[in-house]
């Protein structure tokens, strides 16, 4: 059934890419059609209905200020239906919106702004009003990007479509927004995403029948890709989406049964917010059908993310190799040269094969030329071959089913995002004075992925803990905090020499129970934004799953 599902999207796809329908055009085309009424987006207690008309006043406004096919724009929201609008409304210019992690902040917050080159940078109000110096600190933001209300300038801007010359259309495969992932080393690379690529990953919602009589419901933030899908679905299946600012395990039946939702789009960690909630009476009577998201799982094998029939495995575009966990290069046979393939039960990373004629298995790339070259594998099976390295552990049974083990590199996964030990590193590296620290991610009971934990070494005992953290917080994004840290107080603990990860591994394996740890640890509060001594009474709280993180 997957298979035929697939080759009716690519078949879908090949018949857009004829028409050369950017999403844009698909949107003109629900309007076109009689459907200009119809429901895109719930919002609150908002219906959105004039999408279309605001996306115009968009590309007239920003049109009439000078920019033009090839610029990018900066964009920072959180979920709301006017984001939709003005990455639709660039788009119609062929402006590329780099959408930026409302999270970020400092040294990652520059480097995203200075990858895409911004030719100008929108900050939603709710952003400026949670943190009214979020911005990057870029010595002249101030003079290339001088504030202005955008929703004032856009009532001004006409509504009608919007006049282009041809050569300044966009078309099917240009990009249409940049997203912004910092991978294995920590370095913001923006990906690309044409409107092409987007329809066809947003197609594959097909597998849950997604169709214009379902209500879709959307939390995940747009930057990540996973979010930016739910408004394309809108378009491609005419799928009204109800977007809600922030995830809220409280707030989801109660939503799910105001708006009649029938698909939610997800990823682990929502799941587990919803199995620690209370029982509620609103968990039954409702319409909601299917979750849809990074993994696949249609048959409801438990804990699984995937499933390739064991006879399809040989010749599948997707594979698992061994990897050296200490260099992080694939393993190779010393007789043929090509990578080894993972056994049943044995770990190995992620890796697809690149045919970049085929829309699902191309990649496009990087802005960075180089940091693309280092996603790209070859000669991994045969001579002239290469696959796109995921950066993901996973393992396989027996049946065929994928199970997720963890991020490869220096990066883990916390609350849904990667964060990369080299970015914290180096703000504490920075924060006091060069000290030398390491960053690894550690496991906790019942919690999904693993928290940030920080050894820093400390030979002279005189450790201010309160003034890091102040430095971090305005320095890292709010996920890449570490929950623990340790302080190492001789040079043997932290020995610099070897290889780094192989230090890693150790300090991981200790985690951060005190009851075998000589050295102090110290436990981060995200309600009191500070941290605390770890005493075995704590850290028995932690590994029972009633410390809120």
């Amino acid at each position: 059934l997957l298979y035929v599902l697939y080759y009716k999207i690519l078949f879908q796809w090949i018949k857009r890419k004829r028409r050369n329908e950017t999403i844009a055009k698909s949107l003109d085309n629900i309007v076109g059609e009689g459907e200009g009424d119809r429901v895109c987006f719930y919002f609150g207690e908002e219906m959105d209905l004039q999408i279309q008309a605001l996306s115009f006043r968009v590309a007239n406004h920003f049109q009439r200020i000078g920019l033009q096919k090839g610029d990018s724009v900066g964009l920072a929201m959180t979920n709301r239906p006017e984001i939709v609008a003005i990455w639709l409304g660039l788009g119609r210019l062929g402006v590329v919106t780099a959408l930026i992690n409302t999270n970020l902040r400092g040294d990652s917050l520059e480097k995203c702004v200075s990858v895409v080159k911004c030719k100008a940078f929108i900050i939603g109000k709710e952003q400026k009003s949670e943190d009214p110096t979020w911005k990057p600190k870029t010595q002249n933001f101030t003079d290339l990007f001088p504030t202005i209300d955008l929703a004032a300038c856009l009532l001004k801007a006409g509504s009608q479509p919007t006049s282009l010359a041809k050569d300044q259309q966009p078309n099917y495969l240009d990009p249409l927004v940049y997203v912004f992932t910092s991978g294995t080393t920590g370095v913001p690379k923006a990906v690309a995403c044409s409107h092409g690529r987007l329809c066809f990953l947003a197609s594959t919602a097909s597998v849950v029948n997604l169709t214009p009589k379902d209500v879709v419901y959307s939390a995940l933030p747009m930057y990540h890709v996973g979010g930016f899908f739910a408004p394309v679905w809108a378009f491609v299946f005419r799928s009204p989406i109800v977007l809600v600012a922030k995830f809220s395990g409280n707030n989801f039946w109660k939503h799910v049964h105001k708006y009649k939702v029938t698909v939610s789009g997800y990823i682990g960690e929502y799941c587990r917010f919803l199995y620690n909630q209370p029982h509620s009476e609103l968990e039954k009577g409702h319409k909601l059908r299917a979750f849809f998201g990074g993994g696949v799982n249609l048959e409801g094998k438990v804990g699984a993310c995937g499933y390739i029939p064991i006879w399809f495995q040989p010749i599948h575009p997707i594979q698992l190799v061994k990897v050296d966990q200490r260099t992080g290069e694939i393993v190779r046979d010393e007789k043929t040269g090509f990578a080894i393939q993972c056994k049943d039960g044995e770990p190995g990373e992620l890796i697809g094969k690149i045919v970049d004629s085929v829309p699902m298995t191309r990649f496009d790339g990087y802005t960075d030329k180089e940091a693309s070259e280092r996603k790209i594998a070859r000669d991994v099976f045969k001579q002239g071959d290469k696959y796109f390295r995921s950066g993901d552990c996973l393992c396989r049974d027996k049946y065929g089913y994928y199970y997720f083990t963890d991020r490869m590199g220096d990066s883990f996964r916390w609350n849904g995002e990667n964060v990369a030990t080299t970015m914290v590193e180096a703000v504490i590296s920075k924060a006091l004075g060069m000290r030398d620290n390491t960053v690894y991610g550690v496991k906790i009971p019942g919690i999904e992925g693993s928290a940030c934990m920080a050894a820093i070494l400390d030979t002279v005992g005189e450790f201010d803990v309160q003034s890091l953290a102040e430095r971090m917080k305005q320095s890292l994004p709010k996920y890449a905090m570490p929950m623990f840290i340790r302080l190492i107080n001789n040079n043997k603990g932290l020995d610099m020499t070897g290889h780094s990860n192989s230090k890693k591994f150790r300090l991981r394996d200790d985690g951060f129970n005190v009851e075998y740890i000589e050295d102090t640890v110290f436990i981060y509060s995200t309600a009191k934004e500070s941290y605390s001594k770890m005493n075995i009474e704590k850290c028995k709280e932690v590994m029972r799953g009633n410390y809120r993180f």
